[in-house]
């Protein structure tokens, strides 16, 4: 009946409302949000978030293919439960940001076609950075145990951070010129820095960190400098220890 349901839409609603996720439901056909659980998002208004389209037009370049093949494959399929991803969106202010997303068909239209899509949006930057950041720091921790010389783990180093910081460029200033590691000038202003010290406290150089445009760093940003000075750390004093032995 028409009671029972506007109980459920009221029901819906509540829910959606005091969700931690972001929750929308599009009509793919008329690329029309015709519900979204939040007045902003990522920095962008309600009335941005409505326009068409909204969440496509900021989905990471490197991540676009998979998203646009998923929905290709819920307006064209008979899929009845969920398809789920993980991808990077684009905050308003130029900051990448991992989500889940998780898009269910609602309904469809007489010739089939997918009409309203439920989506759903789990913030899980937090987690994702965590990961990459353990993986890659394992990499370097596995090179350092099977040799590899000092230049091309901190070049890794370098690489790594880099990757974690988008749009940005790191280098690694040594106070040992003979390590053959390329240095920045002295004159160069780095946006942020992060000394590296032996295990004695003496130290050895720092790990600088460029912006390239005016998207912000990672709020994490210093924490990544901090635990790759660490791993510089090990690789110039395992590099000392083999120099001490010849």
């Amino acid at each position: 009946t028409e009671a029972t349901l506007r109980e459920s839409e009221n029901r819906f609603r509540n829910l959606a409302f005091n969700s931690p996720d972001v929750v929308f439901v599009l009509d793919v056909r008329k690329h029309q949000t015709l519900f979204f659980n939040r007045d902003s998002y990522l920095g962008y208004s309600r009335q941005e978030l409505e326009s068409p389209d909204s969440v496509l037009v900021n989905v990471h370049p490197a991540d676009r293919d998979r998203v646009l093949k998923i929905w290709s494959d819920l307006r064209n399929s008979d899929i009845n439960g969920s398809l789920s991803m993980e991808y990077r969106l684009r905050a308003k202010n130029g900051r990448w940001v991992w989500v889940q997303g998780r898009q269910t068909v609602l309904s469809r239209a007489d010739d089939g076609q997918t009409e309203q899509v439920l989506v759903t949006l789990t913030d899980i930057d937090e987690r994702t950075r965590q990961m990459r950041r353990s993986t890659g720091q394992n990499l370097i921790l596995k090179d350092l145990s099977t040799g590899t010389g000092l230049p091309e783990i901190l070049r890794q180093i370098a690489r790594n951070v880099e990757n974690e910081c988008p749009e940005s460029r790191c280098d690694i200033h040594l106070f040992a010129p003979e390590s053959g590691i390329p240095t920045a000038t002295a004159e160069q202003r780095a946006d942020l820095a992060q000394p590296i010290y032996s295990s004695a406290g003496i130290p050895l150089g720092t790990i600088r960190l460029f912006r390239d445009s005016s998207t912000p760093l990672p709020p994490d940003a210093q924490t990544i400098l901090e635990e790759y000075a660490a791993l510089a750390s090990l690789a110039i004093e395992r590099q000392q220890a083999e120099l001490e032995l010849t």
